[in-house]
């Protein structure tokens, strides 16, 4: 009764709010600024919910599937600082930690402070292109983090999130590719130089002595939680980005696929013996046969269906191919869509995907097969984004499906351009009909990465490979974290979504998530652009279950917990400008509560440099000196 009480009081007040900001926005008002050094212990100071000092207790650990200092339950209501702000002088870091002492922030989670130089990441890059530690940065840092652990705050420090490794540093250069290929993300989990970056990274962090704690960071009870990584994906999606990567990093990844193939099979006579066990069964079965669309779209929709010009062109002299004229461009891919709607797909059966494309000039497209069974979208066996030329263009793409659906759906996305596009010959199979490819064999390492030309047993073991390659590394990090330089503290991943089931609770000690409620979205080649944005002017409590993106309620989100292991949620926001974004912080608080959630940290506080004190707020995610969602976060943190 108490939890439903402070669910509905929390909705009303935030609804409440809501409602105030949108009538009386016009009415008569008075500037309201909440000012970024402001401590004064007044009747809106909430540090009395903090335990000062953090750590002072012992260490964070986990407890009965949730975070504990000793024998007291400790959950975390807190912020994110990015790039610059990680690195306050001395003096704004004594105004900055007991400022957020004062609006209830009791946890500190520094992100992105990997990526750049100084002054707004920590490196300092040398003549010869080398890089090290900017001993400033590292300086202020400490001393930054000190301050807050004073004044009752403990700290979440991220390990990689968006470092890319150079050419000086010895590592080529990624070229195109998916946004998810960025900062070595997906290389890390098999290139064995690559991963020795990553773990010198950590042992420069964390084995440091803070001099003003005089305490290294593993043996400083202040810092409560380590992520390992940041938004990395590997085997859920698949083998796509290795048409974008450095021949470099394709040599690594087939080396180690044939190193696990040898740890299996042992010699390439077992291996070929194995793989032509059922490779002859079934013919190839066809899910959706190659449309001549020479009078109408047949069975397949277009969405929506104007503003678009749909006509057929000639692909060869046999068969007819579609063109599609958009005349508008979108923000996102999804928002125009050819679609084969119902198809039965099976789980673990190998696909493969062909259809021919081409365009008036370059343009980006996606192709998907996808399910939104349970109110949830996914993909469920392929989802890449290419680009498509003036020339007709094959595209294949082999698969092992990754759940039963009887109402999947193949969308080929075409949203973020209006260049006219041509299609033609679009098919999708099942079955196993191939053979290893004459020449390859284990013993000298040159085992390709299979596609459906090979035998389906070949696709289902590159699939087993990858999940076991995705929870080595991260099992490897863990122990090195934990038994070489001694991190006593909860560690994590990535978010639950960017890995495999199932392979979080066999390598970390907690679950993540990030979430968004009209995160901003960007036209094509403008990701974060800071002017040329949208983002939702949409109450969240008028749409509790909402499930697509850009726009994801926090109740749906209330499934992804892993039994017996502390859940957090440390990205969370309803970004500028809005009106009525303060109901998603009292929705996390409300939610939060009622599913007993270990954390919250809102994305962001900050994340410039020499900007602390401001009158006014900045960029679609700052929450400092917005007043409106700072008062909320304060009042919420009782919650």
């Amino acid at each position: 009764m108490i939890k439903s009480s402070l669910f509905y009081s929390g909705l009303l007040s935030a609804l409440c709010i809501n409602h105030f900001c949108s009538e009386h926005l016009s009415a008569q008002s008075v500037p309201f600024v909440i000012p970024g050094d402001d401590s004064a212990a007044t009747a809106t100071d909430f540090s009395g919910l903090l335990t000062k000092p953090a750590g002072g207790s012992g260490f964070v650990e986990v407890k009965d599937g949730h975070f504990f200092v000793g024998n007291r339950r400790l959950r975390f209501w807190g912020m994110n600082l990015c790039f610059g702000a990680n690195f306050p002088t001395h003096e704004e870091a004594d105004k900055v930690a007991p400022h957020l002492a004062k609006i209830g922030c009791n946890a500190i989670r520094f992100h992105h402070m990997d990526m750049q130089d100084a002054p707004n990441g920590i490196w300092q890059t040398h003549e010869d292109g080398s890089r090290t530690f900017s001993p400033e940065q590292v300086d202020r840092l400490d001393y930054f983090l000190a301050k807050l652990h004073q004044n009752g705050i403990y700290a979440n420090l991220n390990l990689h999130v968006s470092r890319t490794l150079t050419e000086a540093e010895g590592y080529p250069q990624l070229k195109g590719g998916p946004w998810w290929a960025s900062s070595n993300k997906w290389v890390m989990y098999y290139d064995p130089d690559v991963q020795a970056e990553v773990k010198q990274y950590c042992r420069d962090l964390l084995a440091h002595t803070n001099p003003y704690r005089k305490l290294k960071r593993t043996d400083d009870p202040g810092i409560a939680l380590i992520e390992m990584l940041n938004e990395n994906f590997f085997s859920v999606q698949g083998t796509a980005l290795l048409q974008h990567l450095p021949n470099r990093f394709v040599k690594s990844y087939v080396a180690k696929w044939n190193q696990w193939l040898r740890s299996k099979y042992g010699n390439h006579e077992k291996l070929a013996a194995a793989w032509r066990v059922g490779a002859a069964a079934s013919r190839p079965k066809s899910i959706v046969a190659a449309d001549g669309w020479r009078k109408d779209l047949g069975n397949w929709i277009l969405q929506p269906e104007t503003p678009l010009d749909f006509k057929t062109a000639e692909f060869d002299r046999s068969v007819a191919a579609i063109r599609l004229e958009p005349q508008k461009a979108f923000d996102q891919h999804h928002q125009r869509q050819l679609i084969k709607n119902n198809l039965k797909i099976q789980a673990n059966e190998s696909y493969q995907l062909s259809f021919w494309i081409r365009s008036d000039k370059p343009r980006p497209f996606s192709f998907e097969l996808s399910s939104t069974q349970g109110n949830r979208w996914r993909d469920i066996g392929v989802y890449e984004v290419s680009e498509s030329k003036p020339k007709w263009v094959q595209v294949k793409h082999s698969f092992v499906a990754k759940e039963t659906s009887n109402e999947a759906f193949l969308a080929i996305n075409f949203g973020t351009s209006d260049v006219p596009l041509e299609l033609a010959k679009v098919s999708l199979i099942s079955g196993s009909f191939g053979t290893i490819p004459a020449g390859q064999r284990l013993e000298n390492a040159d085992i390709g990465v299979p596609d459906n030309d090979y035998p389906k047993a070949a696709i289902v073991d590159h699939q087993t490979f990858m999940v076991e390659t995705e929870r080595a590394w991260l099992a490897e990090m863990h122990g090195f974290l934990k038994d070489e330089l001694g991190v006593k503290v909860p560690i994590t991943a990535s978010q639950e979504n960017y890995h495999a089931a199932g392979v979080l609770p066999q390598t970390v000690d907690y679950v993540d998530l990030h979430n968004y409620w009209h995160h901003p979205t960007f036209p094509e080649g403008k990701d974060f652009n800071p002017t040329d944005y949208r983002t939702g002017n949409v109450p969240i409590e008028t749409q509790p279950l909402q499930t697509d993106w850009p726009a994801r309620a926090l109740i749906t989100r209330t499934g992804w917990r892993y039994h017996g292991m502390p859940f957090t949620l440390s990205e969370w926001n309803h970004p500028e400008p809005s009106d009525v974004n303060t109901g998603a912080i009292m929705m996390a608080a409300t939610v939060g509560a009622l599913q007993d959630w270990d954390a919250v940290f809102f994305f962001d506080y900050d994340s410039g440099k020499d900007r602390w004190f401001k009158d006014h707020f900045e960029g679609f995610f700052g929450f400092n000196s917005q007043p409106a969602k700072l008062a909320v976060f304060s009042v919420a943190s009782n919650i």
